[in-house]
């Protein structure tokens, strides 16, 4: 393994043009300033001279300038040839590049594509061409707006999951499904694109079967995506189902659900099998969603296509959450409860209790109560790597679910002691936000909305849970305002946030933009 150094400094400017790339290149750090900038290669012709090429533009650069019978195109310019550098592959064809980023104000939220060549080829002068790497800079705990990358489609609550083709991922993203509108009145879209992560664009996905936002997206133990429930075009609640395979990258129909569902919740369990509860026949109106929430259960077995019938939950809950434990059992929590009277739903407003599903025994338990009671909470629980159950904002109201307003409690939960432990509060309060875990721990909460769930306003707040202290430390607020939004940490560590509802009027967004963390 070869390894080399260089420092950066460019002006800059972005362009996109069609991928290419004969042996794979792909950044491993974020481009943070200050820090180190890492690259690697891999499945390279071995025992090459290596051209490492890097521009502020894409070119086009014709590889006919250097070799006429080459028709070759590079996706760098030439503008900043100076800086390239030459190396080789070595007998293995894979190696790394480790670059020093200044701390240099112009380079905040600039693009720089990189791209390797290998040489001498048998017939031609440049043997292989890599893909294109571009890299995004910022400074720690920085957000800055994506210019490479947007939406075709605007569009918030869509489903966001990593798309694993057979040989490995590279980090590209898939964003399914989504629409218009808010919580209580949501449209469902059947468009989906896919994240580039090596190139920080968006390219064309293909449609879903059914027009869904709301939906829940669990990915299986076999790289496949199961899409499930949510609203459709109309804001009709839905019964079906499809899957995603990555291997097709096409989404097709598979078993619908029992009943139709929206403001649900899933999780893939410790046998393989995903388990989806709660939600609500309708979200026509807040009255009519609470007057039909739902307590039952099933279970999806991803060899057969079907759904199974689950024991039910101790009580109708809509918009809670389901969070798969490291053991393999599933902790319910919180959600909006309706209560049962003589034939009558009652609804009681948002509740702390939760209860634990075990495949071993096929039943539920009771599990220690939230100190906080909440809903609409499921984008917001994050799994520790200490196997500890990170909540944060929600909802919380009385039994009149449009007076349900976000709330700035955060609570700690210790599966193996069944104990709650209340932290901090948000220095804002929040539901609709992302909660994205770093590789070293930290969960970043971004964005989201303030107010009641009927008349959200987005809000542009950044704060980071610090798993040491368990305390919350405020970031540098986003470039936009957003609730609803996708958010995923990319291989190269970068939190990338996507679409969702913001700016003037809340209205939904095409733009991306990325945090350093």
């Amino acid at each position: 393994m070869r390894t080399q150094s260089a420092i950066l400094a460019l002006p800059l400017l972005a362009a996109l043009l069609p991928a290419q790339g004969e042996y794979d290149f792909d950044k491993t750090t974020p481009g943070t300033l200050g820090a180190t900038l890492g690259f690697r290669y891999a499945n390279a012709a071995p025992n090459k001279t290596l051209l490492f090429c890097l521009s502020a533009t894409t070119g086009p650069t014709p590889l006919s300038q250097i070799d006429p019978a080459d028709p070759r195109v590079l996706e760098v310019g030439l503008e900043s040839a100076s800086l390239w550098f030459v190396t080789g592959t070595g007998g293995t064809g894979a190696g790394t590049f480790n670059l020093s980023v200044p701390v240099d104000p112009s380079l905040q939220g600039a693009l720089v594509h990189f791209q390797t060549l290998t040489a001498p080829g048998t017939t031609r002068l440049i043997d292989q061409v890599s893909n294109r790497a571009t890299v995004h800079f910022g400074a720690a705990g920085s957000s800055a707006t994506l210019p490479s990358a947007t939406l075709t489609t605007a569009r918030a609550l869509m489903g966001a999951f990593f798309h694993r083709p057979p040989g490995g991922g590279r980090g590209d993203v898939v964003l399914a499904g989504g629409g218009q509108g808010s919580l209580l009145g949501a449209t469902g879209s059947n468009v989906s694109e896919i994240y580039d992560f090596r190139r920080m664009r968006v390219r064309a996905g293909p449609n879903l079967s059914t027009a869904r936002a709301l939906s829940v997206a669990v990915p299986l133990a076999d790289g496949r995506v199961l899409i499930a429930g949510g609203v459709d075009a109309t804001g009709a609640a839905l019964a079906s189902a499809e899957i995603y395979d990555p291997a097709t990258n096409a989404f097709t129909p598979t078993g619908a659900m029992s009943v139709a569902r929206a403001g649900h919740a899933g999780a893939l369990l410790g046998n393989g099998r995903v388990m989806v509860v709660g939600g609500t026949t309708t979200f026509s109106d807040p009255i009519a969603a609470l007057a039909n929430a739902q307590s039952s259960a099933e279970t999806y077995n991803p060899a057969t296509g079907t759904w199974s019938a689950a024991p039910a939950m101790n009580a109708r809950r809509l918009a809670p959450s389901l969070d798969a434990l490291k053991d393999g059992r599933a902790l319910v929590s919180g959600g909006f409860q309706v209560n049962v009277v003589l034939g009558f739903p009652i609804p009681v407003g948002s509740v702390a209790t939760c209860q634990v599903f075990s495949t071993v025994t096929n039943a539920w338990a009771a599990a220690a109560s939230m100190p906080t009671d909440r809903a609409v909470h499921s984008l917001n629980t994050v799994l520790l790597g200490d196997g500890k159950l990170l909540v944060t904002g929600g909802a919380r109201s009385g039994p009149d679910l449009t007076q349900a307003a976000a709330t700035d409690r955060c609570d700690l939960y210790d599966p193996a002691a069944n104990a709650w432990t209340p932290l901090p509060s948000l220095p804002s309060a929040r539901t609709g936000h992302s909660a994205s875990l770093l590789p070293d721990g930290r969960v970043v909460l971004a964005g989201g909305a303030q107010g009641t769930l009927t008349a959200p306003v987005a809000i542009a707040a950044v704060d980071v849970y610090l798993p040491g202290p368990r305390t919350f430390q405020a970031r540098p607020a986003l470039q936009t305002t957003r609730s609803g939004h996708a958010a995923f940490v990319t291989p190269d560590g970068l939190l990338v946030l996507a679409g969702g509802a913001g700016g003037a009027g809340n209205t939904t967004l095409a733009s991306f933009e990325t945090i350093h963390p």
